[in-house]
């Protein structure tokens, strides 16, 4: 009796697996002789390759030689794709939850060579559409991969070139092909040449190298560059106060979090940073925003810097060379960039060679100087006058060491507010010269408190 039912059992999974076998066949017959027919009568894509083969029951997909261009390609509202990819496997795709629940998700996503433009829709087009449901990947690998994405206008977004990617648990959806950073992951791992990253219509970050080691990534040459002139940064943009030029050799952090438009870094080291920024007095309306992300970096080291602040007739207000800050919390957003200093700080640690500031009418330089939270030491300090105002006092000054114990500074409404225990002036030389016709309106000294 019992091998009667073995028998009987051992028929009915030799039927299962025989349909499975012959479904997959006939499923991969239809796939390699119909589907370009299928995609091309009932997509906005033409597709072809060389090589298709689908495994039912797993959900594993592995095809060669594909490329892909849009049948229609002026139309705006669906996403633009055109290029070749060598190989694609997949690993664990959803097939019927794709068909059925139109629901994206695999474990494993491989590209081998990719060559791709992509063309994200427009927006403003897909207003009133219904959201699609995220994109979730356990897995991306791209191997030697050239990829350029563009926005609905065809100006560039984002582009790289020799691109070897592994990041895990990617997700994206429909809104962060918007305004806000494109993707959200946990780990990655990642070499490449020729970032370009274009957020807006006023900056772009590039960088000739990236790469990535024991979770630490490197970017050589990496820059935020002004896509404006000046002149026409204020004339576009009026109610914007400051314009950024920021370069660097080499660019180090670690631990990356991206979350709509919050960058947060650790570790963050840049070698021979230059970072040129042309300031005026505009005062911003409230809604506008002249940085539109919020970069948080925890440690912040900066050797050998160097820092230009000009005004908007490109003459300079500030100026520093062979700058070494060490800040702890440093953040930088929307708000903090309205203010002369267009950052905000925990704790810091600077020291800096030829500092310069330059007023309506006095010049003021410094040789060298150490400055922390509690003290200042500066040495070799000269005042000189550039105009004699009558309405003004004018200083002519030389000054050998000057020291301070500073209880708290803070800036209040972009003014320096300083809270000085003790001063210790050396060697101080030189006269101060009075105004002809001064101002009836008494100077104040609310900034500086001397207890």
């Amino acid at each position: 009796m019992k091998k009667k039912y073995l028998k009987i059992f051992s028929i009915i999974i030799g039927i299962l697996f025989l349909i499975l076998v012959l479904g997959n066949f006939a499923l991969n017959f239809w796939l390699q002789n119909k589907l370009p027919d299928y995609v091309k009568n009932n997509s906005d894509y033409l597709i072809s390759y060389k090589t298709l083969e689908v495994h039912l029951g797993t959900g594993n997909i592995f095809a060669t030689g594909i490329s892909v261009n849009n049948k229609n390609p002026e139309k705006a509202e669906k996403l633009g794709l055109q290029g070749t990819v060598d190989t694609v496997s997949v690993s664990r795709f959803g097939i019927f939850d794709a068909l059925f629940n139109k629901e994206l998700s695999t474990s494993k996503l491989v590209l081998r060579n990719p060559n791709l433009n992509i063309i994200l829709p427009n927006p403003n087009k897909n207003k009133q559409t219904k959201k699609e449901n995220p994109f979730n990947l356990e897995e991306l690998k791209i191997t030697n991969g050239n990829i350029s994405v563009f926005r609905a206008t065809k100006t560039k977004f984002l582009s790289v070139s020799d691109l070897n990617l592994n990041v895990e648990n990617l997700q994206m959806n429909e809104e962060s092909l918007d305004q806000k950073l494109p993707l959200l992951f946990d780990h990655y791992d990642v070499n490449a040449k020729n970032l370009y990253f274009r957020p807006d219509n006023v900056y772009a970050f590039t960088a000739k190298y990236i790469t990535t080691k024991e979770g630490q990534m490197s970017l050589k040459d990496f820059a935020l560059n002004p896509l404006l002139s000046y002149q026409n940064f204020t004339r576009f943009y009026p109610k914007k106060r400051n314009l950024f030029d920021f370069k660097t050799s080499e660019m180090e952090f670690k631990d990356i979090m991206l979350k709509d438009n919050k960058i947060t870094l650790k570790k963050v080291r840049f070698e021979n940073p230059v970072l040129k920024m042309f300031t005026t007095n505009v005062k911003p309306l409230e809604k506008e925003k002249s940085f539109k992300y919020d970069v948080n970096l925890e440690d912040l080291v900066m050797n050998n810097a160097q820092i230009a602040i000009l005004k908007s007739n490109g003459s300079p207000l500030f100026g520093a060379e062979n700058l070494t800050m060490n800040i702890n919390k440093f953040l930088m957003n929307s708000e903090t960039a309205k203010g002369n200093i267009p950052f905000q700080y925990d704790d810091f640690k600077i020291n800096g060679k030829q500092i310069h500031y330059f007023s309506e009418t006095q010049n003021v330089n410094v040789a060298s100087l150490n400055i922390d939270p509690k003290s200042a030491n500066l040495t070799n300090i000269s005042v000189k006058p550039t105009a004699i105002s009558p309405n003004k006092s004018s200083m002519d000054l030389t000054l050998q060491h000057l020291q301070l114990k500073i209880k708290e500074w803070k800036f209040i409404e972009n003014k320096l507010s300083l809270n000085i225990d003790d001063v210790l002036v050396n060697s101080l030389n030189g006269k101060i010269t009075s105004a002809k016709n001064p101002q009836k309106k008494k100077p104040t000294f609310e900034g500086i408190q001397f207890p």
